[in-house]
């Protein structure tokens, strides 16, 4: 189930009135398992200031020295740049919190989220919502076919459009075996992903490329703006 907009808001809203995932998946009419899933995947992560690029909630205070070992170094470990001293200083505490790692996995509504040092999450349905879309966007636009698939579309293909066989009559006549459709098969081919390129498709070469329509702007060249307006509209 692809979820909304107004569903990642009623989301939100149910962290922030502090429901459980029961009842924010009840209300929602999705399953907790769902509703588990979109809060991790789509949460925002927010980082917290690490001192000198060290992950520890002590770095900035820490005074330890000679944790490798060596005593005839005086600096003190945590700007140390031979040896990176979390790999063996045994009061190494990273800036995790656990509370994210059980519902609602999120700092929203978490009291100690203004003085806490950890790293953060927050579920922001506009935001959730955004990364969503462009994951569904980046998945739709990364070819479908790989592998053993792959290699048997291009055995079946190929050769035939060397023969001189058009596309068209390639998909129609096989298309019980190809996987996908004739369009995603052009892209294939523009692609580079087949044994054949865009100079082997004979009638392909000879086409121009499609520009794009620009977006009609609200100019006087451009009338639609000016519809359903009357003489009225006019004089106001």
């Amino acid at each position: 189930m692809r979820l909304g907009l107004s569903e990642r808001v009623a989301i939100e809203a149910g962290i922030y009135r502090r429901d459980s995932l029961t009842k924010i998946a009840k209300d929602t009419g999705i399953s907790r398992k769902s509703l588990s899933k979109e809060i991790r995947q789509n949460r925002t992560l927010a980082p917290a200031a690490k001192f000198n690029g060290k992950d520890c909630r002590f770095a900035a205070e820490c005074t330890r020295q000679c944790v490798c070992g060596d005593f005839l170094c005086r600096q003190e470990c945590v700007f140390c740049r031979k040896i990176d001293c979390r790999t063996l200083c045994p009061a190494y505490s990273p800036l995790s919190c656990m509370r994210i790692q059980s519902p609602p996995y999120v700092c929203n509504v978490c009291q100690l989220r203004r003085d806490c040092v950890c790293d953060r999450a927050y579920y922001v349905a506009t935001q959730a919502h955004a990364v969503a879309m462009r994951r569904y966007s980046e998945s739709r636009s990364k070819p479908q076919t790989h592998g053993d698939e792959l290699a048997a579309l291009d055995k079946l293909v190929t050769p035939l459009i060397k023969k001189g066989q058009p596309l068209t009559h390639i998909y129609s006549t096989h298309r019980d075996k190809i996987p996908v459709s004739e369009r995603t098969l052009y892209r294939y081919i523009d692609a580079g992903m087949l044994g054949v390129g865009n100079l082997d498709l004979r009638r392909k070469v000879s086409y121009r490329q499609r520009r794009k329509q620009k977006k009609a702007i609200d100019t006087i060249t451009n009338k639609k703006f000016r519809e359903t307006r009357t003489y009225e509209d006019f004089l106001a």
